[in-house]
């Protein structure tokens, strides 16, 4: 059928190899093809064009690595969004596979506005107002590089974003944000927001973790967090705190 998850488990009951990670497996520790996980690493780290994280990963060669799931947290308001996406249109401008799924209250033309400001360094109502002129210049960066998913808060599920990425064989994946991807009916007794989160995020790492993607979600603080200017940990992640146990970075 049109399942990737049902194909790789038929994978497994012919005793075909494969990366899904949902199956319990186990390799003999001697029988590693070491000479394998060298080459695949030496293309497995990409820069960004923000110098701050460039650094973080100074012992990648100032590169972050690919199969990692990175969130973006801040309060509301605060530029999460922008932020994401200077960094999809970068990956984009530079050849990678890029999948922007937007979630929450903004339309194609708010896109094109933002990613012109973005880009260009103008005002959004210039962008705004040579829209057509803004977007046939973004072509000419991101090429067929980049592609936007706009879904209304609510619609989307952890599942449907894996299974895109994998079958389209996007190597940059974008969730903006977390916090509006439809986890479940609601109807479940266990259905708590703590398990909710926690399971989108347990979803998610098929993306980094089989697909060897680099994954970005946004999402927020809770209420508490950061306040005195104080670094942001793991922890400091709202909605539900299976996420600290999950994610590469923050």
């Amino acid at each position: 059928g049109n399942s990737s998850s049902d194909f790789l488990k038929y994978l497994k009951n012919v005793n075909v190899s494969t990366g899904d990670t949902e199956m319990f497996s186990s390799t003999s520790f001697d029988k590693i093809d070491i000479n394998s996980i060298i080459a695949d690493s030496k293309d497995s780290c990409v820069a960004t064009n923000v110098d701050l994280i460039n650094r973080a990963y100074a012992s990648c060669g100032y590169k972050i690595p690919m199969s990692q799931l990175v969130v973006i947290a801040a309060t509301p308001g605060s530029g999460k969004t922008l932020f994401a996406m200077n960094l999809a249109l970068w990956f984009a401008s530079i050849g990678k596979r890029t999948l922007y799924t937007s979630l929450a209250d903004m339309n194609l033309r708010d896109f094109v506005t933002r990613l012109g400001s973005i880009a260009f360094n103008c005002s959004f109502a210039e962008s705004f107002q040579n829209t057509k002129e803004i977007y046939e210049n973004l072509t000419k960066i991101t090429g067929s590089n980049l592609e936007i998913s706009i879904n209304s808060a609510g619609t989307v599920t952890a599942d449907q974003i894996v299974e895109k990425a994998m079958n389209e064989n996007f190597e940059i994946v974008f969730v903006d944000y977390d916090g509006v991807l439809k986890t479940g009916d609601g109807k479940s007794a266990d259905e708590s927001m703590y398990n909710a989160f926690g399971d989108v995020y347990n979803k998610l790492t098929a993306l980094s973790v089989n697909g060897k993607k680099l994954v970005f979600i946004c999402s927020q603080l809770k209420v508490t967090s950061n306040q005195g200017g104080n670094l942001i940990s793991l922890s400091d992640l709202a909605e539900s705190s299976k996420k600290s146990q999950i994610v590469d970075a923050v």
